[in-house]
């Protein structure tokens, strides 16, 4: 990347030094320069154009996705929070379970 703003600048310096001393070669030199620019400037514009038509999208789609789950946590907050507390019982329940039939001598197959 250096080396190529090190390169424009010697053009750029040169094709000043040329048009002070030669107005019509400084000038065509100019010319050759933005004919042969613009092309590659107008691909970056737009491809500029299309990752930031990408991005809003993008932003549109996680912000959406974020309303949603907080829409989603208010309406089922109260059942997900029900079946947290169901599953803590029951896994509760199945430890004392384990422990009671150790104390038997006799496991369960599962744990």
């Amino acid at each position: 990347m250096e080396k190529d703003v090190k390169t424009a600048q010697k053009v750029v310096e040169g094709g000043i030094a040329q048009l002070a001393n030669q107005p019509t070669l400084g000038l065509f030199f100019l010319r050759e320069h933005v004919i042969s620019a613009a092309p590659t400037l107008l691909e970056d514009h737009r491809n500029s154009s299309r990752l930031t038509r990408e991005l809003e999208r993008g932003s549109f789609d996680a912000e959406s996705a974020s309303e949603s789950m907080i829409g989603l946590k208010t309406a089922c907050g109260e059942a997900l929070t029900s079946i947290e507390e169901q599953l803590t019982i029951a896994t509760q329940a199945l430890t004392s379970l384990q422990e009671n039939e150790r104390g038997n001598g006799q496991g369960l197959p599962f744990r």
